[in-house]
């Protein structure tokens, strides 16, 4: 497969999967509007453009001057139509899936019409929206479509899609942007969950994460924000976990590159994607140690993209020949 093609499906994938983190996000804070004191609801919004890696309007920190329920309304239409619709955004939603389409447009030949049909469609009935039109009935709304839309063209994806290198190289792309964005939003809420006094927080990382009711299975409905952080790290079949976006990758990688999974363990991508597993799997578990386990996986998990973009999509013809 060409090296273009591969760098197109992989940033398609990278690029739907955040957008489908800003609008889950984007859900979860519209809907604790109604029900939380603007101190909360400023804290909120500034962990959520943080874990986004979204520079807020006035710089990095989010000073919002709010003095009624009028003023909150105001500031969250504006901050959700910049993360949404806002065309001089290239991380808003729009900006987000247009990037993923034409990333999808130059693969045309490598992914099925279905898959086209479901990111296109979805598309055309973005592109001519505007918040104004839903903001005051139910704006979750349209971001649970969003959502639901992006996971349909997962589902369309895995089983339409032959499972060759096209199909491997979107499965790298999606869990190397979740692990990521996952281990932002834990670093994001690490400050409040550390202070233990606040269900609803955990609660609500729980939501940001696709992760309430798999945790509620496997707990139970009494959040514990210690219990919280570590189902989001360590848990290993819940899909949103980091121990369970790193196992995907390493099993992508295995696919993409199996010389290097079986020959030569230590090619780099294999390595790094391997120290983020045993770091998941053997890491002590304690409060103490989590926080060191959610930098060195973001660390690890840089890197690794670097690593994956030198060896298998822009490489050297030097380096081709001393690795084929």
């Amino acid at each position: 497969m060409l090296t273009r093609v591969a760098d197109n499906l992989y940033w398609m994938s990278r690029y739907l999967e955040r957008a489908d983190q800003t609008a889950r996000s984007l859900r979860v804070q519209l809907g604790a509007l109604a029900d939380r004191p603007e101190p909360e609801v400023k804290a909120g919004w500034q962990r959520l453009f943080q874990s986004l890696s979204v520079t807020p309007p006035g710089g990095e920190e989010l000073w919002l001057e709010l003095q009624d329920d009028r003023e909150l309304l105001a500031d969250a239409y504006t901050l959700t139509d910049l993360l949404t619709f806002d065309p001089d955004t290239p991380s808003s939603i729009r900006g987000l899936w247009a990037t993923a389409r034409e990333n999808a447009r130059q693969a045309r030949q490598e992914i099925t019409s279905e898959m086209w049909g479901e990111l296109n469609r979805a598309w055309l009935d973005l592109r001519d929206r505007h918040l104004a039109s839903f903001w005051n009935a139910q704006p979750q709304d349209f971001f649970r479509r969003t959502s639901a839309r992006i996971n349909q063209f997962w589902g369309v994806t895995d089983s339409t899609l032959r499972h060759g290198l096209p199909w491997d190289f979107i499965r790298l792309g999606r869990y190397v942007e979740r692990i990521q964005l996952t281990a932002g939003i834990l670093e994001a809420h690490r400050p409040v969950i550390e202070k233990q006094d606040k269900d609803l927080d955990g609660a609500l990382l729980l939501r940001h994460c696709a992760s309430f009711e798999p945790y509620c299975k496997y707990h139970s409905a009494l959040i514990e924000p210690g219990q919280v952080m570590a189902f989001l790290i360590f848990e290993p079949h819940s899909p949103h976990t980091l121990r369970f976006c790193a196992d995907e990758i390493s099993g992508a990688l295995a696919q993409v590159d199996p010389v290097g999974g079986v020959r030569h363990p230590l090619r780099m991508p294999h390595r790094l994607a391997g120290q983020m597993r045993s770091l998941l799997a053997y890491s002590p578990q304690q409060p103490g140690d989590i926080t060191d386990t959610i930098h060195e996986i973001r660390r690890l998990s840089r890197d690794l993209h670097s690593e994956i973009y030198s060896r298998y999509i822009y490489y050297s013809a030097d380096q081709a020949l001393r690795f084929g």
